[in-house]
């Protein structure tokens, strides 16, 4: 710009050099005249608008302005009075800026700073008094703010712009006077230096344009850095800080002397540097004026004393009074980063409590499973021999009290993999009416035994083969219609099956199971899907249960995608029912049967008499897997670990081998893997897991090994007969 200037003077004394040599003085006299009164207004109305400000900066500080509501506020602690006395503080501070920009001379500037000095004192003790100052002697110090000079200073400036405008006018006047005198001459000017002269003083106004668009500039940019409430640096492309607000100065404590010229990288750590130059570089290649389209950076700011304080970058792409430029917003954000560290921590104490937990269950099960085994076991042996009435009655209650406790054991594993997210579904395609009556005849029994009437009601529009996880779905079924029979003595349980919605692949089922039996208050309907909870405490020591049934039914149909409620009346019954969205099976999918098996004593594989290799360190439950087999006929040789399996299996044929899991010497996976790698016909024996490890994992690692099936203990003895009669006639 000052190139421009400079060219514009030059041409300007060339013009008039030939307006003296050639055109009338006349035509370039009025010319000057008339420019110069412009000259005078627009000075003038510069003035006036400075005076105009001046004005109000007095209103915003005096009386009904920031003082009289800081004052306000110190006595009487009101946050009207605090809030009005921002706004005053503002207003006067953007009112000033105005000053300076109109004004602009460094004595102007020095007057307008003892302002500015004086409101930030104020406005410091304003906030100080907003804190924890209560006593009388502090308040009545914060009032005490020196103001003479600031007094003065208004005083000055309005001297200042009188004078100016007063020194303006003389000179005005002068010139013009002096114009006048050139009148007399009457010399022609060329044409081509009139069109100098023109063209110069457009270059001088378009100069004097930019000028007062880059002071407006400069003033929106002091005005947005000294408002904002992050920490602001202005940075050119070389890196270097041109910029800097105070709220950038306290956080990086630099003077605003060090922080100008500074590159911006030394105000990072060391190991963010390299990287950093060349994406600015890449920043300034790709990118024009405005936001840098990308979230707030988060990294590491490296303060004065070599502190590294957490923050966020937000990066704005401008060109700032003429140069390429960037403006960046810097939040210290070491609270949140802080905040998001415990929170990481605390998920990670809670994943290793909760996988504690989970080991702790499965060791729990199955070191309860394994004697349990030989408890019902034995038991079942025992209610086959001749017992007199008495024996019977007792023996019936060990094995009921034993399939309690393995039915507890149960539901706290499913609450704890369902806890822990590990429950995994089937996606099978199964009879929905087989389903449904298979969970009958298992409960039919109970019902006759209790004397409840057990039914089954279907919608005749429901989708009959379905996909979705038969096992899990029984399960809520079963767990809701032994409730409905436990609380239904003598009355009726109803087991409905309907449509509520049908689309083009899928179908939204509802199961429901009502009973007419003693019913719930409402005040227990709410917490009634909870873990640990029964409508009432006493049903527990009435009819059994821990009260986790219900919170399994409500996370497995939850899993499923389905919602469970209930309703129900006192003395009337109750109504449970959920709804299960399932997709509809193709007709060629193969369906599985779901009908409870029954054992096989009468014909089948298990008349003949077959070779079995029992792989047990358990004496007991050796002794109950002999007992269930040799009433049979079958000659059983037991092997006390998996090393002992692969002599046995090398010294006589065997047509199955059950194998446990956990031995000494050789556990029953490696034994397996050791077995299927031997040469025919050793590999081709049949293989059944027989284990107190409960979990989904471990069957898979059972089938994976080579395992063709998996008896969960404790186990009856229709379900070892039935899996060995199974396996044997597939032979």
């Amino acid at each position: 710009m000052w190139k421009e200037l400079k060219l514009t003077k030059l041409l300007l004394v060339l013009a008039m050099i030939m307006f003296v040599l050639s055109f009338p003085w006349n035509m370039t006299v009025r010319f000057l005249m008339d420019d110069l009164s412009e000259q005078w207004k627009v000075y003038n109305t510069t003035l006036e608008e400075a005076d105009i400000n001046l004005n109000k900066v007095r209103r915003e500080i005096g009386y009904g302005g920031f003082i009289h509501h800081f004052k306000n506020y110190i006595i009487r602690r009101d946050d009207i009075y605090y809030k009005a006395a921002l706004e005053n503080y503002t207003n006067a501070m953007v009112y000033l800026n105005e000053i300076e920009v109109f004004m602009g001379s460094p004595e102007v500037n020095k007057h307008i700073n003892v302002l500015r000095s004086t409101l930030l004192e104020y406005e410091q003790k304003l906030h100080k008094a907003r804190g924890s100052v209560t006593s009388v002697v502090e308040l009545d110090n914060l009032s005490k703010v020196n103001d003479i000079g600031a007094l003065q200073a208004i005083g000055i400036l309005a001297h200042k712009i009188e004078e100016a405008r007063h020194d303006k006018l003389l000179t005005t006047e002068k010139g013009l006077a002096e114009l006048k005198n050139l009148l007399t001459f009457n010399l022609f000017i060329p044409i081509p230096a009139l069109l100098m002269a023109i063209f110069a003083f457009s270059m001088l106004r378009r100069n004097e344009e930019k000028g007062i668009a880059l002071t407006k500039e400069r003033a929106t940019l002091n005005t947005i850095l000294e408002n904002a409430p992050d920490a602001m640096l202005v940075v050119d492309t070389t890196g270097s800080v041109t910029k800097a607000n105070q709220e950038a100065l306290n956080f990086f404590g630099y003077s605003l002397e060090e922080l100008i010229g500074k590159k911006v990288e030394d105000l990072m750590p060391e190991r963010y540097r390299h990287a950093h130059i060349g994406q600015r570089d890449k920043v300034y290649r790709s990118h024009q004026d405005g936001a840098y389209d990308r979230p707030p950076m988060e990294m590491k700011g490296l303060t004065k004393e070599g502190q590294e304080v957490n923050v966020a970058i937000k990066l704005n792409m401008a060109e700032i009074e003429g140069v390429k430029s960037s403006l960046l917003s810097l939040r210290d954000i070491t609270p949140e980063v802080q905040l998001r560290q415990h929170l990481e921590e605390a998920k990670l104490k809670a994943e290793i409590a909760n996988e504690a937990k989970s080991r702790f269950l499965a060791t729990m099960s199955h070191e309860i499973r394994t004697p349990m085994n030989g408890v019902i076991g034995m038991t079942d042996l025992l209610l086959e021999s001749k017992l007199d009435e008495e024996q019977l009655h007792y023996a019936q209650t060990i094995r009921s009290s034993g399939e309690m406790l393995i039915s507890l054991i149960n539901d706290i594993l499913d609450l704890s993999k369902l806890e822990s997210d590990k429950v995994v579904l089937e996606n099978l395609t199964f009879d929905l009416h087989e389903l449904v009556e298979s969970s009958y005849e298992i409960m039919a029994a109970a019902a006759r035994y209790a004397n409840v009437t057990l039914s089954i009601e279907y919608d005749e529009k429901a989708h009959l083969s379905v996909c979705g996880d038969p096992t899990r779905i029984r399960q809520i079924l079963l767990n809701l219609i032994g409730n409905a029979i436990k609380f239904a003595k003598d009355e009726t349980v109803s087991i409905r099956v309907s449509t509520l919605e049908e689309q083009d692949t899928s179908t939204l089922i509802r199961f429901e199971v009502v009973d007419t039996g003693i019913g719930i208050s409402p005040d227990a309907l709410p917490s009634l899907f909870e873990t640990f909870t029964q409508a009432d405490g006493s049903m527990s020591r009435r009819y059994g249960g821990a009260g986790l049934g219900l919170s399994i039914c409500k996370g497995l149909v939850e899993k499923m995608g389905g919602v469970i409620q209930a309703e129900s009346q006192l003395g009337k019954g109750s109504r449970f029912w959920f709804d299960i969205p399932l997709q509809k099976a193709q007709d060629d999918e193969a369906i599985i049967e779901l009908k409870p098996k029954q054992a096989n004593k009468e014909k089948g594989s298990t008349e003949r008499q077959l070779n079995l290799l029992v792989v047990e360190d358990n004496l007991i439950n050796q002794k109950v897997v002999v007992g269930i087999l040799s009433k049979y006929g079958h000659n059983i040789t037991i092997a006390n670990n998996g090393q002992e399996a692969l002599e046995q299996v090398s010294t006589q044929p065997f047509d199955l081998i059950l194998m446990d899991l956990q031995m000494p010497v050789m556990t029953g996976l490696e034994a397996t893997m050791q077995l299927k790698a031997m040469d025919k016909p050793i590999c081709d024996i049949p293989i059944i897991a027989l284990t107190a490890n409960a979990y989904q994992q471990d069957i898979n690692n059972c089938l994976e090994a080579g395992m063709l099936d998996f008896i969960a203990k404790p186990f009856t003895a229709e379900s070892l007969l039935n899996t060995i009669d199974q396996h044997i006639a597939a032979q």
